[in-house]
């Protein structure tokens, strides 16, 4: 069993999910519990570090029909039952684990930790186990506590559980009691002993995958969604601004907040706000809305980064150019990010450093012709690919002086 996908971003897809659980259940995993699912997505939610699935995500759809195909195919080609016991220095890495190595350590995914003598011991099975791994070695991974609790000895192998081992492989930091010891040691051999002579032509046969054909249209007017960058104003209100260079449809819009909020006013204007399972909503009518539209509001509990969007028939125009991105999509070429009226640009620890008004997002409406747009468009992308050259020069800048003022104060 294995908490699972808790390391996934929002941006994961239904092929990360999929070769994910393929990964855990060709490697001896049965049973997933995926982390995680928000009761509710209010703003704390949405910046978390995993994604709330399976009801929050954009393909939340097709999530069951994923878990299927991955059910199908580790039921079609399961993995081989395994002949190799590994057994996991847990005690000694605990035994020698010190305080102070939290602090050096990346708590996420452990690719940091200091050469001490736990970070010593885990390194040497960490090798050993991709030595087995690498050799095509079917193995299976238990702590010293089980193996004392559980493990026997019948017909000259090692049952621990189900599962029957004619090969046991000990770690040097592992700290067993002796009659354990004696129990494993005519089965205990060494990670290089356990490697077939041949494991050099193991090879992996790979299938060749099935193409699926897409079919898509485009809404002749779909309900968009605008996020309103926000930014802390007097007192406890929050603040964001757009611009609406066309009218908006006679239906008007919607603001859509993540969390429950107490009071809001658009341009000066109180609107009324109605609470709901995913937060508020606040309607506005066309007439309330400008050229320089602003949003004040305030919430029920502080949020330090609130989540607000505006929805509506509307189109929306990006002032940022596009560029390519991962796995042939399109994607903003701006990385910055505007958090409670802070300049944040790739480097967290200097995001005090800066003010900056938050971007202002324009809303166009349905009635703008696509030509005008065109050549908004050409004459935008220029001046902001300048602006974003420029951007990263400073940005690399205040990134070496902010290094050497650390070093200075370390």
């Amino acid at each position: 069993m294995v908490e699972a996908f808790g390391g996934a971003g929002w941006g994961a897809t239904p092929e990360d999910l999929e070769r994910y659980l393929l990964w855990l259940g060709r490697n001896g995993l049965t049973d997933f519990i995926m982390h995680l699912s928000q009761y509710r997505l209010d703003s704390a939610a949405m910046h978390d570090w995993p994604p709330s699935q399976p009801l929050h995500l954009t393909w939340r759809a097709v999530y069951p029909e994923v878990l299927r195909r991955v059910r199908r195919e580790l039921q079609q080609h399961p993995r081989p039952a395994a002949d190799t016991l590994v057994v996991a220095p847990n005690r000694g890495i605990m035994a020698n684990y010190e305080p102070w190595e939290f602090l050096q350590t990346n708590v996420h995914n452990a690719a940091t930790y200091p050469d001490s003598a736990a970070g010593k011991i885990n390194r040497r099975f960490l090798k050993q186990v991709e030595t087995l791994h690498r050799g095509g070695v079917n193995y299976d991974i238990a702590d010293e506590r089980s193996l004392e609790q559980f493990a026997k000895l019948e017909n000259r192998q090692l049952k621990l559980g189900n599962c029957n081992y004619s090969s046991v492989i000990m770690d040097e930091g592992c700290k067993i009691n002796s009659a354990t010891h004696s129990l494993v040691q005519p089965l205990t051999v060494k990670a290089e002993t356990g490697v077939p002579q041949n494991a050099s032509e193991i090879t992996v046969q790979r299938r060749s995958r099935a193409f699926i054909t897409l079919e898509w249209k485009l809404e002749q007017h779909p309900v968009n969604c605008l996020l309103l960058e926000c930014m802390p104003a007097d007192e406890e209100w929050v603040a964001a601004e757009f611009f609406s260079i066309a009218s908006l449809p006679d239906a008007g819009a919607e603001i859509v907040f993540a969390d429950d909020i107490t009071t809001c006013m658009l341009n000066g204007n109180s609107l009324s706000s109605e609470a709901s399972d995913e937060g508020s909503r606040a309607k506005i009518g066309p007439a309330l809305v400008q050229g320089l539209n602003t949003l004040r509001f305030q919430t029920e509990h502080q949020v330090e980064r609130p989540f607000v969007w505006l929805q509506g028939n509307f189109r929306v125009e990006s002032k940022t150019p596009f560029v390519d991105g991962p796995r042939g999509t399109i994607q903003m070429c701006i990385r910055d990010r505007y958090i409670g009226g802070k300049f944040l640009a790739g480097w967290q620890f200097y995001a005090g450093l800066l003010q900056r008004r938050c971007l202002m997002s324009k809303v166009m409406g349905w009635r703008s012709s696509r030509s005008s747009v065109s050549r908004h468009w050409c004459f935008t992308c220029k001046m902001n690919q300048a602006f974003y050259i420029m951007s990263e020069l400073v940005n690399s800048i205040l990134h070496i002086a902010c290094l050497l003022y650390t070093s200075r104060c370390v």
